[in-house]
């Protein structure tokens, strides 16, 4: 076999190599998730942009990236590098001529618009490179596309506690119950956990629900509840019972029992308004026999 049989075959092993590094590259570097920037802290590109964050994907290269008003940066750069840029007019200007072109020496050159008519959210990919960030003019940071955010719920690594049953104590129709609150942690670091109660917290007569919310930097948000019952084991205190009474026949052999606790016997029940009262024997005539 000639030479030339061996170039050749080197050089599509060289091709194909290439190529499988940039598949690589590309998959790796399509979604930023925890990289988004806060909800809250971000708008829609909607002034054009005044500064601009890519990461490299592609083999190491010299790197020159420019927009109207000239040369921004110029290196050697490998796959995975980050560059940040701002426009040639200064910092918190539009770029000149909105627009920014990245070119890698004898191996491509791609143009991107700045003023939002291309795509200039965070995760997306060009063909050797992907926007890590880009600021807009008016907005300030630039939101992720839905797609590209992070949707991974906090979970909860100590659950909530389970169900609690307190007893109301003498003279309070209410107690206080505590606990061990849970612990929330998230793929992307910050959890911002918030209860309707907090242990320690009064808590009245029956069941209520104690709620606890862990929420991300991202919004996503998981729950975990458990409930605290209050129950009055205190029986009620008779405050004042009326003395022993005598009754006297009549001449039919009769005699009247009287209604005692209306006019004597009071029940006392902290948590029961108007407590039930009673007599054992029912006002009214006996006969004797």
């Amino acid at each position: 076999m000639d030479s030339d049989f061996f170039l050749r075959v080197l050089r599509w092993q060289t091709i194909a190599l290439c190529f499988i590094l940039q598949l690589g590259a590309l998959s790796l570097y399509g979604q930023t998730g925890c990289a988004c920037p806060a909800a809250g802290t971000c708008g829609p590109c909607t002034g054009g942009l005044t500064s601009l964050t890519i990461k490299y994907t592609g083999l190491g290269v010299t790197i020159t990236v420019t927009d109207g008003g000239g040369n921004l940066f110029s290196g050697s750069v490998l796959t995975g590098a980050t560059i940040t840029v701002h426009s040639s007019a200064g910092a918190g200007q539009l770029f000149v001529g909105n627009f920014v072109k990245v070119t890698g020496t004898l191996l491509f050159s791609e143009t991107m618009a700045t003023n939002c008519t291309d795509p200039v959210t965070p995760g997306t990919v060009y063909q050797y490179f992907q926007i890590v960030s880009s600021t807009d003019k008016i907005s300030g940071p630039v939101c992720c596309t839905p797609a590209d955010d992070d949707h991974v719920a906090p979970t909860f690594s100590t659950p909530c506690p389970g169900n609690i049953q307190v007893f109301t104590s003498s003279g309070a129709c209410s107690a206080s119950a505590t606990w061990t609150p849970p612990v929330a942690t998230d793929n992307c670091g910050t959890v911002n956990l918030t209860s309707n109660h907090n242990p320690g917290d009064t808590f009245p007569l029956g069941t209520t629900t104690v709620t606890y919310t862990a929420t991300d930097q991202h919004n996503n948000t998981s729950t975990c509840n458990f409930t605290v019952t209050v129950q009055d084991n205190i029986a009620p205190i008779i405050s004042s019972c009326p003395s022993s009474a005598n009754v006297f026949v009549d001449a039919s052999c009769k005699f009247t029992i009287p209604k005692l606790w209306d006019r004597h016997a009071h029940a006392v029940s902290c948590c029961r308004h108007g407590a039930q009262r009673a007599q054992h024997h029912t006002a009214g005539h006996l006969n004797c026999y």
